[in-house]
């Protein structure tokens, strides 16, 4: 169920209310259309303690959002996603010359533990969304909102929300998430949670390179054998997939937001052939690196 503050953070970002889920009475999230008036805007909203996904509905505008200390600026279209962490405070303006509208939706923390627990249990890696990358484009998850928005519509039953809410949560875990090392290196068991990390930032420094298990234990001062061991203990992965995973988010993003060609991405990467790299990228997010590309244009003009 999601949580009060919820509602108390969406009416402070204002706008107009175009559709809620309240007037179906769905619990398992909170889903409500706004509309905010042309003309310069700059909101600030307030904390709550369930994650929240804002889906752009146009039109294209650019927008900056407050973070670290600085405002930081990009071109938002159609299906654009933007998420902030349980416990942040949204702070945005833009410019826009005609009025724009959002599908906001609040997930609980209690669906996302769920999701992250069955992810585990099942061999999956559930990463921490709340440390996603704040902006990006996902086809599949803007079309569950629109299918949400119809559902109200047709005032559709409490499991049909819980349904959309518990598979948003597991995707955008899987497709979305980072591993979040302070959370996951947790205790003392032979190893010191600063070494691990050592070996994390290595990866993440150098994640395009052909890096050894060798040169990752030799950083966190333990065996081969022992490292591979607490690594997948504390993270839920090999340090191999690990890498994979560091490879593919860096494919996802360059995909999305420039216009390079997909040889050129698969080689900043750490591919030296553009079909090693499209088998790779399709066994962890499930589409070509071509197909991915296309779908998340198509999300922009639909």
């Amino acid at each position: 169920m999601y949580d009060p503050a919820s509602l108390a953070c969406q009416n402070a970002l204002g706008g107009v209310v175009l559709e809620t889920s309240r007037a179906v009475g769905w619990r398992s999230l909170l889903v409500e259309r706004r509309r905010w008036t042309a003309g310069e805007i700059e909101l600030s909203g307030t904390p709550s303690p369930d994650l929240r996904l804002a889906v752009a509905l146009g039109p294209t505008h650019y927008a900056e959002v407050f973070s670290a200390g600085k405002w930081r600026g990009s071109k938002v279209r159609r299906g654009t996603i933007g998420v902030t962490a349980p416990g942040d405070t949204d702070r945005l303006r833009w410019s826009a010359q005609t009025a724009l509208e959002a599908t906001s939706l609040y997930i609980s923390q209690a669906i996302l533990a769920a999701a992250s627990d069955q992810l585990r249990i099942s061999g999956a890696h559930g990463a921490n969304i709340a440390s996603a990358k704040p902006i990006f484009a996902d086809a599949a998850v803007t079309g569950v909102v629109s299918s949400l928005i119809s559902g109200m519509r047709r005032g559709a039953p409490e499991i049909y929300a819980e349904s959309c809410v518990c598979w948003l949560a597991m995707h955008l875990m899987l497709m979305h998430g980072r591993i979040d090392p302070l959370t996951h290196f947790a205790g003392q068991e032979g190893i010191t949670d600063k070494r691990l990390l050592r070996a994390v930032d290595l990866i993440r420094m150098r994640y395009a390179e052909n890096l050894t298990l060798d040169e990752l234990a030799s950083v966190a001062c333990v065996s081969k054998f022992h490292f591979s061991r607490l690594f997948r203990k504390r993270t839920g992965l090999s340090p191999h997939a690990f890498i994979m995973e560091e490879r593919m988010k860096t494919a996802r993003a360059l995909l999305l937001e420039t216009d390079l060609q997909v040889a050129e991405v698969a080689r900043r990467v750490g591919y030296a052939r553009a079909s090693a790299f499209s088998v790779a990228f399709r066994s962890i997010v499930g589409t070509t690196p071509s197909d991915f590309r296309v779908e998340a244009l198509q999300s922009d003009v639909t």
